[in-house]
């Protein structure tokens, strides 16, 4: 039977490694991670004090540890991702229903070009995140767009038929409408807005949907059909049934609210945040002590990694971070999360305007105040995960510059902390006493982290002139080279003495303090953003459950 992982307590003696925390018997690092844990609220120490009264000998640390070999094995039905079901779901029983339109024929019923109910209804309800709003704005949208051009090809139509009935000059009289009613509904798209947005972008689905149904009922005039504005009255019967039925399908089969779907999303994006900032400052941590290599960015489009497999790769000798919580195979973590951030709040930021649409959410509370105060709360959250992600970059992609660090074991140590402590505070779903315990203990990492940028910003001001001296020459050499124009590209790369390539900053451009200190900054950075991000969440969720 696996045995339950130890949990290691700390007393003001053993516990901030910032403030200074005893070697092992043998004069080497420990690497024990100190986590706390609160029984209840009320055991939770007040941060208003001083970090000494917080780390007191009477207070015991710990947050409890999950046992993996306790994970329950998931059944086939919980394997299944339950999304793609429904959307398959609502899709094929959209279709089904529309191919009856065109399967069903006999001598009192034939519906004419039925197929375009199908079509109607395949791209009007294609929205895999199954809320009610998206499906309706298209629906709008689409029927904008078939009215618009259906006016318009019928009444060049039958202007055609007024002017002449010569079917050349017909066809010639046809094929100039066909070109300046097509570059006038292009044209006005592209150079009106409606606010900010221009036509085209706003309302590209209506734009594109308004050229195709003109040209679809300008034709037939130039053909031997009677009547000839058969076919154009039955696209638009047809597009409004198909509509039709993709509104009654989004909200009865498998209905989904926008304001779910928005709350989902960030939910997603708080989880993101948290994993994040764990892989971001436990890769840090075993970076700076040289227990893992990383791949500089350049590499990685030049296709040249470390291990084509793994982008941080861990050296033989086992890792703080990767004894606890680092999973080696989870590759490139904080870009892939930012990716995907960044996806999502694109897709977050489509769905806003859309919730006017939205039929349930007069359903989701008897108060439309609350509903907007709501809806101000996920936006405000999925800003501060947008702008945790970011910060998380740019400490990512100092742990893959050439640039040189100072920093101590214990610092090292309080980097992976740090990140466990914040991926355990933006737990989701949400489990306030263990996410509450984090955030206080997060607050004791932010003073220690301050204490440090004090320190360090002392070193700073205070460095001696000649080290100044130094990086206005290396400044002042980089710049004698970018300018120099009578040297060829393979002279710049290979014949200047310990060139990167463009990979790192100009030699002497900063120095190590500089370097650290703006580190430190980033991490308290990311603490306070962290713990804003944690109250923005609780405010949804509270209201939520309201």
């Amino acid at each position: 039977m696996t045995e339950e992982p130890p949990i290691a307590t700390a007393d003001r003696r053993e516990s901030s490694p910032l403030l200074g925390q005893p070697e092992d018997g043998h004069g080497k690092y420990s690497g024990v991670v100190t986590l706390p844990t609160y029984a209840s609220d009320e055991d939770v120490p007040s941060f208003s004090a001083s970090t000494d009264s917080v780390l007191s000998d009477d207070v015991e640390y710990q947050l409890p540890v999950k046992d993996p070999s306790r994970k329950k094995k998931k059944t086939l039905w919980e394997q299944v991702d339950k999304a793609a079901f429904q959307f398959a779901l609502r899709m094929s029983v959209l279709l089904w229903f529309s191919s009856l339109f065109v399967l069903i024929r006999t001598d009192s019923w034939n519906m004419p070009d039925g197929m375009w109910v199908l079509v109607t209804v395949l791209f009007v309800s294609w929205f895999p995140q199954l809320d009610a709003a998206s499906v309706i704005e298209k629906i709008i949208q689409r029927l904008l767009g078939t009215f618009l051009g259906a006016f318009i090809g019928l009444a060049c139509g039958f202007a055609s038929l007024l002017i002449t009935d010569h079917p050349v000059t017909q066809s010639i009289f046809l094929g100039s409408c066909v070109f300046i009613f097509t570059f006038l509904i292009i044209f006005v798209a592209g150079q009106c807005k409606v606010g900010r947005v221009k036509v085209i972008k706003r309302f590209a689905y209506a734009t594109i949907l308004c050229v195709l149904t003109f040209c679809i009922c300008i034709m037939p005039f130039s053909m031997d059909e009677d009547p000839k504005w058969g076919r154009a009255m039955y696209r638009v019967l047809n597009v409004i049934v198909g509509c039709g039925v993709g509104a009654l399908g989004s909200i009865l089969i498998v209905p989904k609210s926008t304001t779910d779907v928005l709350y989902a999303k960030a939910s997603r994006q708080v989880g993101m945040a948290g994993e994040a900032a764990d892989a971001v400052m436990s890769v840090s941590a075993d970076f700076f002590a040289g227990r893992i290599q990383v791949n500089r960015l350049a590499d990685e489009l030049l296709n040249t990694p470390l291990d084509s497999e793994l982008k941080w790769r861990l050296s033989s000798s086992a890792s703080l971070s990767s004894r606890n919580s680092f999973d080696a195979g989870a590759t490139d973590v904080a870009l892939k999360k930012y990716e995907d951030a960044i996806a999502d709040w694109r897709l977050s930021k489509m769905l806003f305007p859309l919730v006017q649409y939205d039929p349930f959410k007069f359903k989701l509370n008897a108060h439309e105040a609350m509903n907007d105060v709501f809806h101000t709360e996920i936006a405000r959250t999925l800003a501060r995960c947008l702008r945790i992600q970011t910060t998380i970059v740019v400490l990512d992609g100092m742990v893959r510059s050439d640039a040189d660090y100072d920093f101590c074991a214990e610092q090292l140590e309080s980097f992976s902390q740090i990140g466990k402590l914040i991926h355990r505070m933006l737990t989701v779903p949400l489990e306030r006493d263990a996410s509450n315990a984090a955030a206080n203990i997060l607050f004791v990492k932010l003073e220690e982290t301050r204490k440090a940028i004090h320190r360090i910003s002392t070193a700073v001001a205070d460095s001696e002139s000649g080290k100044d001296d130094e990086r206005d020459e290396g400044l002042k050499d980089f710049r004698k080279k970018l300018m120099k124009r009578d040297s060829t590209i393979f002279e710049t790369l290979h014949t200047v003495d310990g060139d990167d390539m463009g990979r790192g900053i100009p030699a002497n451009a900063t120095g190590r303090d500089d370097n650290t200190l703006f580190f430190l900054q980033l991490v308290e950075h990311m603490i306070l953003r962290s713990l804003r991000l944690y109250q923005a969440w609780t405010h949804v969720e509270s209201i939520r459950n309201h």
